[in-house]
């Protein structure tokens, strides 16, 4: 009895040494239980927008801030595709044809934001305040048509009707969604007004614009993503990127601008990607 109580008291005594938080497990211990994050909402503050003009085109960069300047700090050590989300660009602002589409010429995400690709699409339509379109001068790759065709189902989008034409001209109708589309070629325009009058990439015949065109009209964004504040963020972001890490407000504005085409370039799998 005498030997059981003395065992006890020591037992005790030893766990008045340990405070509740040190009789804790460690966070490590739950380590392989997390989960990565996804993220369902691409806004400011956590979330920003680099946009800059070279020339005719217009740039557009999703960034999370946090990891910028993680990057930054770590003197670049890690893949820039953990903070650079997606990047667009745009070249062909129409006015008084294509129904004043806007051509979405660049469209790449990074693998680590899922979603990221589409808000770019909506980023650009609400910028410009106008309806975009697809690259109507080259092609359009698989991945970007299936993009189209979820913006052609989507509540968000708009439709702005386009009367399509190339060489000569030869006017198209062109109906349902990709991959499943009807192209037949016409004599006439679909509609006299000239105004929504718009290019088609140049192919062959009609199986080839169904392979080279993304959309065969213009959609306007109705949804609640809001340019103005993500770039709005972008701006004060790298400022105070700037001044936390010693940088400069142009080293880091060109550095998103070339890693924005790195992305596209590692990314893109042209026509039939």
């Amino acid at each position: 009895m005498i030997k059981l109580y003395k065992i006890l008291f020591e037992q005790q005594e030893q766990l008045k040494l340990l405070s509740p938080e040190q009789m804790k497990a460690p966070e490590s211990a739950f380590s392989h239980l997390k989960t990565p994050k996804v993220f369902t909402s691409y806004a400011a503050p956590t979330f920003a927008v680099h946009k800059w003009k070279s020339g005719s085109e217009h740039g557009f960069a999703l960034f999370h801030v946090d990891m910028l300047r993680k990057w930054i700090e770590s003197q670049k050590s890690f893949p820039y595709e953990k903070w650079l989300c997606a990047y667009a660009a745009t070249d062909n602002i129409h006015q008084g044809y294509c129904s004043d589409a806007v051509e979405v010429n660049y469209i790449a995400r990074s693998p680590a934001y899922p979603g990221a690709g589409s808000v770019m699409y909506a980023l650009v339509s609400d910028y410009f305040g106008a309806p975009i379109t697809s690259d109507r001068q080259s092609s359009t790759s698989n991945s970007a048509k299936k993009a189209w065709a979820n913006i052609e189902s989507s509540s968000d989008w708009t439709k702005v009707d386009l009367d399509n034409f190339k060489d000569g001209p030869t006017w198209y109708r062109i109906n349902g969604n990709w991959p499943n589309r009807k192209v037949k070629a016409a004599d006439e325009p679909a509609t006299p007004d000239d105004s929504d009058d718009c290019n088609l990439p140049n192919a062959a015949d009609e199986e080839g614009i169904n392979k080279k065109l993304g959309t065969a009209d213009a959609w306007l964004y109705k949804g609640n993503i809001d340019s103005s504040s993500l770039i709005d963020r972008g701006y004060s972001a790298i400022s105070e990127i700037a001044d936390e890490t010693g940088g400069y407000i142009t080293d880091i504005e060109k550095d998103i601008a070339f890693f924005s085409n790195s992305l596209f370039g590692k990314y893109y799998k042209g026509i039939s990607g």
